[in-house]
């Protein structure tokens, strides 16, 4: 199962891969997270909700 980056809680749809891990021994995953604007991510530290929008203008929103 992937789980948020954001908020720690599982991806049940779709994701958005936030850092790739570069690793053929899967040592190092890839970091994955909610896709934008997703209702069942809930940080719990407000500052990286803010975050996420900082990279994600409106206009770029689906």
């Amino acid at each position: 199962m992937k789980f948020c980056v954001d908020c720690d809680r599982g991806i049940t749809g779709d994701h958005v891969t936030v850092a790739r891990g570069d690793s053929m021994s899967g040592a190092r995953p890839d970091v994955w997270a909610h896709p934008p604007c997703d209702p069942d991510c809930r940080p719990a530290d407000p500052a990286k909700a803010a975050l996420r929008r900082a990279f994600h203008p409106p206009s770029a929103r689906p």
